[in-house]
């Protein structure tokens, strides 16, 4: 839950195109959306990855803008934020912080969200740096990961078991907490894995869509990666069936990584 002024909200994460598609075609996704999801009760967010997307439907920001002035919404960290974010609660045992910042934030004297800042937010020099910025994090996690892909063969049967799967997404988080923060590793090299619960998701999200696929990685492959980090700190995300498949898999994986409800495009729809 994440508390926005002095209410409580629940956090429901979504997909990008869930989004475009209701801007595009006009369908009732959005009502439907706060039926199920409503907004006296959960919050919108969207990552990073999600914003500079939008940013690109330029026909629409109008339409975006009056939209984000309906309800609480929030802009989640990236990637690496939300490691920094991990470690930084991990040392100082303080709350976690999901949220890089928020449109509510944007303001018209001080009462209510103005469209138009909105709007202009879409079109600002920030985004494209904000861009330039995740697609480098995501593209950084993806090489590292499949860098590993052949020292890391599957059993004699052609398979991963899940016990050699949770041995591969601890081993990468272990790697990359030691290349980021030398001087904790050296003194914690048995710390809690689990606490870094977005790098780990983020890891093992990424091992389910690529190590059975040959295929070379596309924008989408990497804006996908990037809202895995944060299916960690949100209670519900509506999203695309094969990123629900893949979170389906991770709860089958372990039950504790992740505790979320998640509805398909095709339910909402």
């Amino acid at each position: 839950m994440i508390k926005i002024g002095k209410k409580k909200y629940k956090i429901c994460l979504l997909d990008t195109n869930i989004i475009s598609d209701g801007l595009k075609n006009k369908k009732p996704i959005f009502k439907n959306i706060i039926n199920r999801f409503s907004f006296d009760e959960y919050c919108w967010a969207l990552t990073p990855s999600t914003v500079l997307e939008l940013s690109e439907l330029k026909s629409h920001h109008t339409e975006l803008a009056n939209l984000l002035a309906l309800f609480p919404n929030i802009v989640t960290k990236g990637l690496k934020e939300l490691k920094q974010e991990e470690f930084e609660t991990y040392m100082n045992n303080r709350d976690f912080n999901i949220t890089l910042f928020s449109f509510n934030g944007l303001s018209y004297k001080g009462k209510q969200l103005n469209p138009k800042a909105v709007e202009l937010f879409f079109k600002s020099s920030e985004i494209r740096q904000l861009g330039l910025k995740i697609n480098l994090q995501e593209s950084s996690l993806l090489e590292l990961i499949i860098s590993y892909k052949k020292n890391y063969p599957p059993n004699k049967n052609g398979k991963y078991s899940k016990k050699r799967i949770r041995e591969f997404g601890n081993m990468i988080v272990r790697r990359i907490i030691q290349e980021d923060y030398p001087e904790f590793y050296a003194q914690h090299s048995s710390f809690d894995i689990s606490h870094f619960r977005s790098l780990l998701i983020s890891i093992l999200f990424t091992f389910y869509k690529f190590y059975p696929d040959q295929r070379r990685a596309l924008t989408s492959d990497l804006n996908d990666i990037a809202i895995s980090g944060a299916l960690p700190y949100v209670d519900a995300f509506i999203g695309e069936g094969n990123m629900i498949e893949i979170i389906n898999k991770l709860n089958n994986l372990n039950k504790d990584l992740l505790d979320i409800e998640t509805v398909s495009i095709r339910e909402i729809r």
